[in-house]
């Protein structure tokens, strides 16, 4: 008799590209192939395979420095903060992980008629939600649906962190719109914030402070500029998206029941998006403790008509990592 398991990661779904060809793919191969004897191993990197150059090396290494103190200042309000300005109540502990189930038979279509790939769905669908709890806010409602961005880099399998962000304003001009507007605002944003010479210069932006930071003395000055650079990027958005694609080895597909993708929660809410086996799957993240944000999206899927499974919650669980100085 066949089984099906439950594929669980920890890090961000744009950070899983590699992770699916590198590793999890790997991993399930030999798994599989345990269970239910041989499975066609096309696309998948097995002990046969050497490892490549392009699998390791680093991009941003490639790109030029920047002189950081030519870059002109660019103050920025803060986005709309649920637990600042909504007064929602900050979890104890690492927060809730919140777990939907979408069949694609009835997403996809849904989607494709309303001028939007699943990520940008998601996203109008959660800044739609917070508009709804958080009524007469004056931040901006600001979302980020992050971007694989390895591709504009030119090496499409470095295992590297290569991740940039396109900015979705919720603004009064787009709460206005229809629905399926909304979604062709939002996707113009990701095809124009996602083009090869913008997100190479973000990405030559992001190398040179990570050159800065590592040229800095001492642990405790790296730590510290680097988590005031981490604050200012995450209190520019409300929200983050993050969307790893649909399932690249249908093979190992068939046998995965659910496909969940977890990481800290951080001051802001997360949705991880992953598509296998016929269904997609949400993994919503928040480090509060009222679902009200859960509640209002569920509500814009049922309005839409889409079917749904809520699969549960639990604490959210990651590795702990100690630094030594």
């Amino acid at each position: 008799m066949r089984t099906a398991i439950c594929v669980w990661t920890s890090i961000t779904g744009a950070l899983t590209g590699p992770v699916y060809n590198f590793l999890l793919a790997t991993l399930l191969y030999y798994y599989f192939s345990e269970l239910y004897g041989s499975i066609d191993s096309r696309g998948i990197r097995t002990l046969e395979d050497p490892i490549r150059e392009e699998e390791f090396i680093d991009p941003l290494c490639e790109l030029p420095d920047i002189d950081l103190g030519s870059l002109a200042a660019q103050a920025s309000e803060p986005a709309l903060n649920l637990i600042k300005n909504c007064g929602l109540s900050a979890a104890e502990g690492t927060g809730e992980l919140l777990k939907i189930k979408i069949p694609e038979s009835s997403f996809i279509p849904f989607t494709k008629a309303h001028d939007a790939s699943p990520g940008v769905m998601i996203s109008v669908f959660i800044a739609r939600a917070v508009e709804k709890i958080c009524k007469g806010h004056t931040e901006p409602l600001i979302g980020c649906y992050v971007v694989n961005s390895r591709p504009m880099l030119g090496h499409p399998d470095t295992f590297h962190n290569c991740t940039s962000g396109v900015t979705l304003h919720y603004d009064e001009r787009v709460r206005k719109m229809p629905l399926e507007t909304q979604c062709t605002v939002y996707r113009g944003k990701v095809f124009v914030q996602s083009d090869e010479d913008r997100v190479r210069r973000s990405m030559e932006i992001s190398g040179s402070v990570g050159k800065m930071i590592n040229g800095l003395p001492t642990l405790e000055q790296k730590t510290r500029t680097s988590m005031q650079i981490a604050g200012d990027f995450y209190n520019s958005s409300t929200y983050y998206v993050s969307y790893v694609g649909k399932w690249q080895f249908p093979q190992l597909g068939a046998h995965i029941k659910e496909f969940w993708t977890i990481t800290p929660a951080g001051p802001f809410p997360l949705s991880e998006i992953t598509a296998v086996n016929g269904n997609i799957f949400v993994s919503m993240l928040q480090s509060f403790s009222e679902r009200v944000l859960y509640d209002a999206f569920i509500e814009e899927l049922k309005t839409s008509k889409i079917e749904f499974a809520e699969c549960g919650s639990e604490s959210i669980i990651t590795a702990s990592i100690k630094v030594n100085n």
